[in-house]
C-alpha cells in the first residue's frame, strides 16, 4: 500500500514540475503584461495568444494602468483603420488601446466595452474616451452570426473563450474570474500552457484549416495596397454578407439598441464616447438596401444624443472609390493611416488641448481634414 501511495506521489510530482515548466516556458512567451504600454488586439497572431478574442481576455489587466486613454471598439476595419502606433504619434496625451475582434457585431463590441470599463473601473478618477467604429456590417442578429450546434445561445467568440478555461463565471452581462479581479493574473499565468499548446495548434493544423476558413485573409501591406477588387469579387462579398446578415433586407433593431445603449453605459461614470461612421465604398450603397438603412437609423441616433457632450458622433467621408480598398470594406494601408491620422488628430484637440465643447466634438471628414462647414471647426485637420 505504501508503495502504491510512493509512486502516486512520484507521478503528481513529475505532472507538477512539467506543467511547472510549461508555466514558465509561457510565462517567457506571453506579452508582458506590466510592460507593454497598450492593448492590441491587432497583435494576437504574433503573440502566444493567437486570436484577437483570446489575446483580450489574457491581456485585461493591462488596461488597469492609470495613464489616460483612448478605447478603440470594432470590427477589423477598425483595427486596420484606427491603429495604436499611428494614433498614439499624433495623440501624445493617452495611450490607445486597440480592443478591435473581426467579424463581430454590436453584442460583441457591447461585451468589450463592459470588459474595459470593469477593468478601468479599478484606476481611480479615470476619464477615458471610447471610439467606437462602426459601419452596417456590425448591425446583424446574433442568432444569424452564430448559430452553429456548439453555440446554442448564439454565443460570441468572447463568450467561448471565457468559457474555454473554466476560470470565469458569468454574472449578468460580465464573466468574473475566481477570486476576484486581483487573482485574474495568476489565473493567466496558470492557464497559460493550455493557449501555448493551442498555439501550436493552431500553426502545425494551418494548411488544413485553410480549407474551412470562411475568409483567410493573409496578405501583406504591399500586397493590399495594390489590391484590386472585381465585379466578381463585389457580388461574392454581397452574397456574403447577407449570410452574416442573415439573408435579410433589414438590419436588426436589437443591435442599434445595444449600440445605444452600450454608449449611454459607458457615459454615465464621466467617460466620453466617439462614435465613428468608418467609410466603404460607395457601390455598397445600391448593392444592399441595409446601408440606407444603416445610414438613416445613425442619424436619427445622433438626433437623440444632440445636448449631451459626452457623445458624439464622426462620419469620414472621402473616399468613395473602390480604389481606396483593398476589398469591399478594409481600407488600402496607406488610406487607412490617413484616417487613424485623422481622427488622432480630431481627438488630440478635443480631448488633450481643448475644452472639448460640443462645437468642437461634432465632425464630418474628408480626405484628411475636417468639413468646416458641418463641424463648426476653423481650420484643417491634417
Amino acid at each position: 500500500m505504501l508503495a502504491i501511495f510512493r509512486s502516486i506521489l512520484r507521478v503528481l510530482l513529475s505532472v507538477a514540475v512539467l506543467y511547472s515548466l510549461l508555466v514558465a516556458v509561457a510565462f517567457c512567451l506571453a506579452p508582458s503584461r506590466g510592460l507593454n504600454r497598450y492593448v492590441d488586439t491587432g497583435a494576437a497572431s504574433d503573440s502566444l495568444y493567437a486570436t484577437a478574442t483570446k489575446y483580450l481576455v489574457f491581456m485585461q489587466d493591462s488596461l488597469r494602468h492609470g495613464e489616460r486613454r483612448v478605447m478603440i471598439l470594432g470590427a477589423s476595419n477598425a483595427d486596420i483603420e484606427l491603429r495604436p502606433p499611428v494614433m498614439m504619434d499624433k495623440m501624445p496625451c493617452a495611450v490607445v488601446d486597440n480592443l478591435s475582434i473581426g467579424n463581430e457585431n454590436i453584442t460583441e463590441l457591447r461585451q468589450t466595452a463592459l470588459i474595459a470599463l470593469k477593468n478601468r473601473q479599478l484606476v481611480p478618477g479615470h476619464r477615458d474616451i471610447y471610439v467606437l467604429g462602426i459601419w452596417f456590417g456590425l448591425f446583424g442578429d446574433s442568432k444569424d452570426r452564430w448559430n452553429s450546434a456548439d453555440r446554442p445561445n448564439a454565443e460570441t467568440d468572447l463568450d467561448l473563450e471565457f468559457q474555454r478555461y473554466g476560470v470565469y463565471t458569468k454574472q449578468g452581462e460580465l464573466y468574473r474570474p475566481w477570486g476576484g479581479a486581483s487573482f485574474e493574473p495568476l489565473l493567466s499565468v496558470l492557464v497559460s500552457p493550455f493557449a501555448m499548446v493551442e498555439k501550436i495548434s493552431r500553426a502545425a493544423s494551418l494548411r488544413a484549416r485553410s480549407f474551412f476558413f470562411v475568409r483567410p485573409d493573409v496578405r501583406s501591406e504591399g500586397e493590399r495596397e495594390a489590391a484590386s477588387f472585381s465585379d466578381e469579387q463585389k457580388a461574392a462579398a454581397v452574397r456574403y454578407w447577407h449570410q452574416q446578415l442573415g439573408f435579410k433586407d433589414q438590419l436588426s433593431s436589437t443591435q442599434f439598441a445595444l449600440l445605444e445603449k452600450t454608449i449611454a453605459d459607458i457615459t454615465q461614470d464621466g467617460d466620453k464616447v466617439v462614435i465613428v461612421d468608418l467609410p466603404i465604398p460607395d457601390w455598397w450603397a445600391s448593392a444592399v438596401p441595409m446601408y440606407r438603412e444603416y445610414k438613416d437609423k445613425i442619424s436619427e441616433m445622433k438626433q437623440r444624443f444632440v445636448g449631451n457632450d459626452a457623445v458624439k458622433f464622426i462620419e469620414v467621408n472621402g473616399y468613395p472609390s473602390q480604389a481606396s480598398f483593398s476589398d469591399e470594406v478594409h481600407a488600402k494601408p496607406s488610406v487607412a493611416k490617413a484616417i487613424g491620422e485623422t481622427i488622432a488628430t480630431y481627438l488630440n484637440r478635443i480631448g488633450c488641448t481643448s475644452s472639448g465643447s460640443a462645437s468642437e466634438w461634432d465632425g464630418r471628414f474628408d480626405h484628411g481634414h475636417a468639413n468646416e462647414a458641418s463641424a463648426g471647426i476653423p481650420g484643417r485637420i491634417r
